[in-house]
């Protein structure tokens, strides 16, 4: 049995198709071009207040690898060094942050929050436990005491 569709069936199997093809290329789009925000550890290397960009260098969770990255603060961005709110004039290379960040298509990187800890305030943190009690989170199988 060889049916024929009509002009208007052929039409509608077209249009069909083709949204079909839209909407799938929309998810695509969208899901490939939305903002990812991210959190990453690292050394500042480099910090400009006044274009507000800031380079951070980090090793990479996966491979290992020393990366480096580059983008802008937003004026909006919380910046805080051992949790008090500062300024990005504050800010000086060779501090340890964690850098929260939207990441756009194109790679175009924005810190929405940087959080310095200075050596200072590890060591009052370190120095505030009694040295029992790191005496016995330093076990020999990797086990925390408590």
């Amino acid at each position: 049995m060889n049916e024929q569709l009509s002009k208007s069936q052929k039409i509608f199997i077209g249009i069909a198709a083709l949204l079909g093809f839209c909407i799938w290329a929309g998810f695509y789009v969208y899901d490939e071009f939305k903002p990812r925000h991210r959190a990453v550890d690292g050394t500042l290397v480099a910090l400009d207040a006044a274009s507000r960009t800031a380079t951070l260098s980090f090793i990479h969770p996966k491979s290992g690898e020393s990366m480096t990255l580059k983008g802008t603060v937003a004026e909006d961005c919380e910046i805080l060094i051992d949790g008090n709110p500062q300024s990005l004039g504050e800010l000086r290379a060779g501090m340890q942050a964690t850098v929260e960040a939207t990441v756009r298509s194109g790679s175009a990187v924005t810190a929405t929050r940087i959080a310095v800890r200075t050596a200072r305030s590890s060591a009052d943190e370190s120095a505030a436990v009694p040295a029992s009690s790191r005496a016995d989170s330093h076990t020999s199988n990797g086990i925390t005491g408590g």
